[in-house]
């Protein structure tokens, strides 16, 4: 599960929505924070999710989930500098 924090949302994001997916047997959460070009990943151990990552977005970051996919958040940054740029 990968979800995008928008302003305002963060308690209800990190914390009400996380319970509904633990509750749902989701295995992977990430939190892509775009205002601050932070990504949060959360990874299901036992019945509870546990922070196991977080990072800026410069890497070409492993989805555990998923073995042998990455996702490449240098990509997303630019193209969010692009979108910056024409505000």
């Amino acid at each position: 599960m990968i979800e995008v924090l928008l302003p305002g949302s963060g308690r209800y994001d990190h914390v009400r929505k996380l319970r509904l997916y633990e509750s749902a047997g989701v295995q992977e959460h990430w939190i892509g924070d775009w205002a601050n070009r932070l990504v949060i990943v959360r990874a299901r151990e036992g019945d509870r999710f546990v922070l196991v990552d977080s990072f800026n977005f410069d890497v070409d970051a492993p989805v555990k989930a998923v073995p042998g996919l990455s996702l490449d958040f240098t990509a997303i940054a630019e193209a969010l500098d692009r979108l910056d740029d024409q505000i």
